[in-house]
């Protein structure tokens, strides 16, 4: 029994030093801003000022209904607007907002956001306005 799990912990230790030399095989995940840009404010903009998006109520709570809030400034009359809800490095599969346009330059839509099995609590929001990103955003989900 114990040549069995010295050979075993050897073939082991073998396949690790394998991977670890592998380059550009592996790569480190990519972390995202840490820094929620929607709370407590709740209203986050684009570097550019172009487009501000909104979460309400605050704070954002899971498998609540809530609104989100895209404001366009400078865009004229894009045929369509969609917020896309993930999580960074997490599958968490498609959660899509269609935006329909409130006042000029303001579009609403009401969504849901699942619970994350992991716990995890940063979620994304990227504004696609005509198949385009044109703002991500970040912020906490409370469960």
């Amino acid at each position: 029994m114990s040549r069995f799990l010295l050979i075993f912990f050897m073939v082991v230790a073998v396949i690790f030093s394998a991977l670890a030399l592998l380059p550009g095989r592996i790569t480190a995940p990519v972390v995202a801003d840490p820094r929620p840009a929607v709370s407590p404010e709740n209203v986050a903009s684009s570097p550019n000022e172009r487009v501000r998006f909104a979460i309400s109520p605050q704070p954002v709570r899971a498998m609540k209904l809530l609104l989100f809030r895209v404001t366009l400034h400078d865009y004229g009359e894009p045929q369509s607007v969609i917020v896309d809800l993930s999580m960074p490095n997490m599958i968490m599969g498609i959660n899509q907002v269609t935006m329909k346009k409130s006042t000029s330059g303001v579009y609403e839509g009401k969504g849901i956001i699942p619970i994350c099995p992991t716990g995890l609590k940063l979620w994304q929001a990227r504004v696609i306005i005509d198949n385009q990103v044109t703002g991500q955003f970040f912020f906490d989900v409370h469960y």
